[in-house]
C-alpha cells in the first residue's frame, strides 16, 4: 500500500518533467526560428545586407554571455550557480571545444544567410541530425543502429519536404550551411559529453565527474 501511495507523486513528477521539456523545446524552436528570420532580414542581399555579419555575430554572443551571466548569478536567488568550482583544465579540455563548435555553427549560419533564403537554410541545416548521429557513432556515445539512422533520415526528409519548391540554390551558401550543420552536430555531441559526464567510448569522467571538480 505504501508503494501504491508513492506512485502518484512519482507519476506527477514524471509528467511535470515531460511538460517542462516540451515547453523548453517549443521555446527553443520558436526563438531559433525567429532569430533566423531576423538575421536573414538583416544580412540578406535583397535589403542591402549588413556589411559585417561576423561582427554582428560577435555582438550577439556578447549579449548572450551578459544575459546568461545575469540569469545564473542574479536570478532565482543564485540557485543556478555552480555547486562546485570546475578547474581551468576541465574548461579548456571539455567546455572550450563546445564553445568553439557553437561559435562556428552560429557564425557560419549567419554568413550563409547572406547568400541563401531562410527556407533553403532550414532545408540544409536539418542535415545536422545526420552529422550528430555520425559524431555520436564515431565517439561511441551511441551504438550503431539502423533504427536511429532511419529515424534521422525520416526527420530530415520530412523537414525537407516542407520547403520543397521554395529554394534557390547558391553553392557558396549551401557549403556554408553544410559546414554549420556539421559544427552543430559536433556541438551537441560534445555538449552531451560535458553535461552527462560521458567519456568517448562509454566511460565516465566528464566535466561533472567528482574527480575533476572541487
Amino acid at each position: 500500500s505504501s508503494s501504491a501511495a508513492a506512485a502518484p507523486p512519482s507519476e506527477a513528477r514524471r509528467r511535470a518533467k515531460l511538460v517542462k521539456c516540451a515547453l523548453l523545446a517549443i521555446a527553443w524552436f520558436t526563438l531559433s526560428t525567429g532569430l533566423a528570420v531576423f538575421n536573414k532580414a538583416l544580412f540578406g542581399q535583397r535589403k542591402g545586407g549588413f556589411p559585417a555579419p561576423l561582427l554582428l555575430t560577435a555582438c550577439q554572443f556578447a549579449m548572450q554571455y551578459a544575459l546568461a551571466s545575469a540569469i545564473v548569478h542574479r536570478a532565482f536567488g543564485g540557485a543556478l550557480r555552480p555547486k562546485r568550482e570546475v578547474p581551468a583544465e576541465v574548461y579548456w579540455r571539455r567546455v572550450a571545444p563546445v564553445g568553439a563548435a557553437m561559435g562556428m555553427d552560429i557564425a557560419l549560419s549567419n554568413l550563409s544567410l547572406v547568400f541563401v533564403t531562410v527556407s533553403f537554410y532550414t532545408l540544409v541545416k536539418t542535415s545536422s541530425i545526420i552529422f550528430l548521429l555520425l559524431f555520436a557513432f564515431a565517439l561511441k556515445l551511441e551504438p550503431v543502429s539502423f533504427r536511429l539512422m532511419g529515424v534521422a533520415a525520416l526527420l530530415t526528409g520530412g523537414q525537407a519536404l516542407t520547403v520543397d519548391g521554395e529554394t534557390r540554390f547558391d553553392a557558396r551558401g549551401c557549403a556554408l550551411v553544410v559546414a554549420a550543420a556539421a559544427c552543430s552536430g559536433l556541438r551537441w555531441t560534445l555538449s552531451q559529453i560535458v553535461l552527462q559526464g560521458k567519456e568517448p567510448g562509454g566511460g565516465g569522467g566528464g566535466a561533472g565527474d567528482n574527480k575533476n571538480t572541487n
